[in-house]
């Protein structure tokens, strides 16, 4: 007896209707990653966190969730997608070589796929340089602090961020100013070398004139002229430790393409401070180096300051014109290395 057409029909559909069900059934569960409530956000949860650290309507920059500086706002205007190369990193001596890292985890895929200049190999930024594999992130206003792992490294790391928040008192809390501190723990039964850097590429220039580094104590600055048809380009951005043992480069190499950083990295991982004295004209970018012994189960903390020091800002209807900040006025025009270093204790 032959079989109707619509049966094969309808058992064909009956057969993909129900193959998911049972492929689903038959196939390994994924587990979903959970977080605590009010806990640390782990890797899995902290690629979109950014800490801001700032004064009161100062500019800001924000620390990552994995310990990234980005959201770099410092000309009087909100640039969340401003993230240049400006890192801190560690070098651990050893005989058997040194090890290096980045002061951060891994760097999301969102910023590697799809992001700008991504296509092109992302250049210009420190994506390909050795990072700490895993990375945790606290938030405790007005503390935000990552925590960084590596099997590879043997040391504990974090950062805690912070802002000039004081309750009750506008002007202190609305300081240009921010705090970030390095905190390294030795947990193993040896005495270590190690060297803090934090190294930067000239972001505050604009063009190729007037901008340079500028000496502080215990950093460098940042620093671009105005000009007479543009006042408002005048600013710099600060980075200074507390810290006497300091050492200053305060300008990379000169070269071409990607030379500048390449060559940074290549002192950050010989762990030797490169001492480098301020030059006149143009400089791609400038490190500072600490380097310190930690004894077995010792800690030690960096506080670094990172400081906005803008003229002003251009008016949207195209009449430029320096229109300081408030700080700036309060300031009376001093530079970046008269303002006060322990902002959060002392007053202007």
């Amino acid at each position: 007896m032959q079989k109707s057409p619509r049966i094969f029909v309808y058992s064909f559909l009956i057969f993909m209707l129900l193959a998911p069900i049972f492929v689903s059934c038959t196939a390994p569960v994924t587990k979903i990653p959970v977080r605590a409530y009010n806990g640390s956000y782990p890797d899995a949860f902290n690629a979109r966190v950014a800490w801001p650290i700032g004064g009161i309507g100062a500019g800001m920059i924000c620390l990552e969730g994995r310990g990234a500086i980005s959201h770099v706002s410092v000309r009087n205007k909100m640039e969340l997608f401003n993230e240049p190369c400006s890192f801190a990193a560690v070098c651990i001596l050893g005989e058997d070589g040194n090890t290096a890292r980045v002061l951060e985890g891994q760097v999301p895929d969102w910023k590697i796929f799809g992001g700008p200049r991504t296509g092109n190999g992302a250049a210009g930024t420190s994506y390909g340089l050795p990072r700490f594999q895993e990375s945790k992130f606290l938030a405790r206003f007005p503390f935000g602090t990552v925590a960084l792992h590596d099997p590879d490294v043997p040391l504990k790391a974090t950062i805690t961020g912070w802002s000039p928040f004081i309750p009750g008192d506008a002007d202190n809390a609305s300081l240009p100013v921010g705090t970030l501190e390095y905190t390294f723990e030795n947990p193993t039964g040896r005495a270590m070398d190690v060297v803090f850097s934090y190294n930067s590429k000239n972001f505050m220039a604009v063009g190729r004139e007037g901008n340079t580094v500028k000496p502080i104590r215990n950093g460098f600055v940042l620093w671009q002229d105005g000009t007479e048809n543009n006042p408002e380009h005048q600013g710099g951005y600060a980075v200074f430790v507390e810290d006497d043992n300091a050492v200053v480069d305060h300008c990379w190499f000169k070269g071409g393409w990607w030379d500048a950083l390449t060559l940074t990295w290549e002192n950050i991982e010989s762990g030797v401070p490169m001492d480098n004295p301020p030059v006149e004209g143009a400089c791609p970018g400038a490190s500072l180096f600490v380097p310190f012994t930690l004894e077995a189960g010792e800690e030690k903390t960096v506080h670094s300051r990172p400081l906005l020091h803008s003229r002003g800002e251009e008016v949207p209807d195209g009449d430029h014109r320096a229109d300081r900040p408030w700080f700036r006025h309060h300031a009376h025009d001093r530079e970046p290395e008269d303002v006060p270093r322990c902002h959060h204790r002392r007053r202007w």
